[in-house]
Formats: structure tokens, sequence, C-alpha cells
């Protein structure tokens, strides 16, 4: 019966899927909000998909890639804000996107939900204001996925991402307050691999200087791969929310974004590792300096697992 029923649904043409996906209902509030955060290429869409394991969110994808999404075009790549900068154009963007007001064909791309009283927001570009977006609204509970930055870096290279450093260093307000002392040392970084780590270290080096404990919940992808049972039950209680286990059966399902070869879809139990086999000695050593530079070498080293259980400082 499955097999006929995937059959059926695959032969319906994607003009009358995009219809129907954008025939739903969303009446839920801000409050009603979950705010799943992390960079690319850090296992976002597939963690939203372990936390929507019943379907009880509508699931918005990327709402602030302000290159596919025109309300949101003011939130671009690199962006910053400040926490207590009021930012009223913004502002009025984030309530839209986080009272469910706004539909758009790449956003609702993964929704399934009918009628929505509450909603989960997968980003990859909020990390830099994450902690502007808590002061503006203290309802949303905010989620923050964290990968290994030299898993985060090969992944990027194999898909032959640019490394775009630029605009963190055309940011006087971001320069001012964080990432001056590093200036020099991001902009010699060498090759894609560690720019791409250099990217990642800006991305975290902020929120966890900014955030505190309680402002978000800092979910390790290592952790959710090698402990999901308790990393979950932790997540939904943060979200006050029931667990069940039915959400372990999402560990085993690649998201659509996963690589070709990613080990979730090669089904080899490797989801931590992989990259070592291809990062270089020479690579670790220039990814660990920057590390150490940015102090993030508490958070992670040259072994795959976190070495902090939360990387946010008390309150």
């Amino acid at each position: 019966m499955s097999r006929l029923f995937e059959t059926l649904r695959m032969s319906i043409p994607k003009p009358v899927k995009r219809f129907v996906r954008s025939q739903f209902f969303d009446a839920g509030g801000i409050d009603k909000t979950v705010f799943l955060a992390g960079s690319h290429r850090s296992g976002t869409t597939w963690a939203a998909a372990m936390l929507n394991f019943d379907n009880r969110y509508r699931d918005m994808y990327e709402p602030f890639n302000g290159e596919r999404v025109a309300q949101t075009a003011l939130f671009t790549y690199g962006l910053y804000l400040r926490p207590d900068d009021p930012a009223p154009p913004y502002a009025a963007a984030a309530e839209s996107v986080l009272a469910g007001r706004i539909r758009n064909e790449t956003v609702d791309r993964r929704n399934k939900r009918f009628f929505a009283t509450s909603r989960i927001v997968k980003e990859t570009h909020a990390n830099l204001w994450i902690a502007w977006l808590h002061r503006r609204f203290p309802s949303v509970r905010i989620v923050l996925l964290v990968r290994h930055p030299f898993a985060v870096a090969h992944s990027r290279r194999v898909k032959s991402w640019p490394t775009r450093l630029d605009p963190f260093l055309e940011q006087q307000a971001l320069l001012d307050d964080h990432i001056a002392p590093f200036r020099d040392l991001i902009g010699g970084a060498r090759g894609e691999f560690e720019q791409h780590v250099a990217n990642w270290c800006v991305q975290h080096y902020v929120p966890f200087r900014q955030l505190r404990r309680g402002d978000a919940h800092v979910l390790f992808y290592e952790h959710l791969c090698c402990e999901p049972a308790r990393t979950l039950q932790e997540v939904c209680e943060y979200l006050g929310r029931p667990y069940s286990t039915t959400a372990l059966e999402m560990l085993a399902k690649p998201s659509f974004t996963a690589r070709d070869e990613s080990p979730i879809r090669s089904g080899t139990a490797r989801l931590v590792d992989e990259w070592r086999d291809s990062v270089s000695s020479a690579e670790v050593d220039a990814g660990m300096r920057l590390l150490r530079a940015f102090s993030l070498d508490t958070v992670y080293g040259e072994g795959p697992m976190p070495l902090t259980p939360d990387p946010l400082r008390p309150l």
C-alpha cells in the first residue's frame, strides 16, 4: 500500500504539488514559533525534520534568505545586527516571518501542515543577529545547532561553496563589536578549507559571546548523532513539547540537502568523523590555529566530538 501511495504521489504534476502546499492556514502567534538556527552544512534541515517528527509545526525553510525571499531582502548574507538596535525595517520583516504571515514557494517547500498553530523556522543566515532576535522577540524559543567546524568546512568544500568572508569584513559594526582583532587573521586565511573554518569561527564567536544560557538551547550535531534519544528529550523539554521515540525514525532519513556521498545516505555509521578521511594534517593544524585564536578550541578540538556541554556563558 505504501509503495502504491508513493507511486501515486510521484505522479502528481509539480504545479499541482506547489498549489496544494500553498493551501494552508497559519493561526499561531509569535510565541508559538521555534527558531532553529545554524551555519550552512551543519545539519539544520535534518534536525528540523527530527524536531517536527509528528508534523506539529508548519515547516518554514530559510525564510530569511534574502537572496531568495523578496519579503526579507534586507537580510543579506553575513548580516550583523546589534542586540540593542531597534532596526525597525528588520524587525517588521522578522515579525511577519515569526508570526507566519509570509507565504513563499521556497519557504513552504517542506511544509505538510494544513492547519498550523505553531511553526518551526529553520534558518542558516541568522547566527550574527540571533541575539538581536532574542532581544526583539523574547517569546520565540531559539535552538542553535552547532557542528564541528572541520566537518562543516569539508562539506562546503565538497559542494564547492564560496567562502564568503568579505561580508564580515565590510561591516564596521561587526568589526568594532567583535572581529577587529581577527581582521588580518580572517583576511590571511589561505585555501578553501581554512577560509571555511574562518567563516565558521566568525559565525559562532559572535553568538557565543552575546547569548547567555537560557537565551537559546545549544544543540550539538554530534550529540544528536551519537545520543539521539537523550539529546532530543532535552530539546523537547526546552521547547515545552512532548517527546516520542518516533523522532528517532528520522535519524536514518537523509534530508533533501544531504550530499549524495553523505554517510547518512550510504548507510554508514560515520556521521561525526567522516571528514577526517579527507582533511589533511596541515589543514587540521591551520584550522586549530584559527580555533585557538578565537578561543573556540574549548568547544571543538582535533577530535570529532564537542569538548563542552554548553558553550554559552552563564547568566
